[in-house]
């Protein structure tokens, strides 16, 4: 089974170590579902699905999040599936590095409203600051 296949990075966030992927659609009027496969190692060929430290089936979603990323290398492909667990060959391969966190590494989010007396406060921007 051959399947159109294509995988996004869209977000890795450093505080919460996840990292949430959106694929398209296969074409494929036989497909059933998706799987989002995390190694440390390559999968490029298809290899190390079996072993692969996080399997998600996502069903019929079109996204997943992995969370809970220690510090290192992930690769992470998807394929796609039918009701009688017929498996596509494996997407194109994402690679990212989740590095480590500097110590004493604090968050603030800066927020701004328009009027002095206002509650309707939004948020601006997001920065990371370092405090000694």
């Amino acid at each position: 089974m051959k399947l159109l296949f294509s995988i996004l990075f869209l977000a890795c966030g450093l505080a919460a170590r996840a990292v949430t992927f959106e694929w398209d659609a296969s074409p494929d009027q036989w497909v059933t579902g998706y799987r989002l496969y995390t190694h440390t190692n390559s999968m490029a060929a298809g290899t190390n699905l079996a072993t692969a430290i996080v399997k998600i089936d996502a069903g019929t979603n079109l996204t997943a999040t992995v969370t809970n990323l220690a510090p290192g290398r992930y690769y992470f492909v998807a394929t796609a599936y039918t009701a009688d667990n017929l498996e596509s060959p494996p997407s194109n391969e994402i690679i990212l590095s989740v590095p480590v966190q500097p110590p004493n590494l604090r968050t603030v989010v800066v927020q701004w409203s328009g009027l002095v007396a206002s509650t309707n406060w939004q948020d601006a921007v997001f920065f990371k600051f370092r405090i000694p």
